[in-house]
């Protein structure tokens, strides 16, 4: 019970920056338009029980379909045309993750919870 708590307070410690840095990235004009023909949009991936964050930008396959916005201890901040599904199954392949180890979210998503 006790690690859940914890685990509770640390996710909210996490999803509060994490709100703060997408709310200031819009000011940035960067679009979280779906539409469908090329438009970016702008996700968090967030890493689970590392105690090191991957370099994102040393794999090429992901810095083809993705541009990196910001980063800290747990996540990064990135602008791509393709789906989260996408990204979320190429940072699986390139770096050996398991499904828990991350998750990926667009902007979109935290606006509306």
């Amino acid at each position: 019970m006790l690690q859940f708590v914890w685990s509770l307070l640390l996710l909210a410690l996490i999803v509060v920056p994490l709100t703060w840095l997408i709310v200031k990235t819009s000011k940035w004009g960067l679009t979280r338009s779906r539409t469908g023909d090329g438009s970016k949009v702008v996700y968090v991936i967030q890493f689970f029980n590392m105690d090191v964050l991957p370099d994102l930008s040393k794999s090429s396959a992901l810095m083809e379909v993705l541009k990196i916005q910001l980063t800290n201890q747990e996540s990064y901040v990135v602008e791509s045309a393709v789906s989260d599904k996408q990204i979320k199954d190429l940072i699986q392949k390139e770096f050996s993750l398991a499904d828990k180890d991350l998750v990926v979210f667009s902007k979109n998503f935290m606006q509306s919870v």
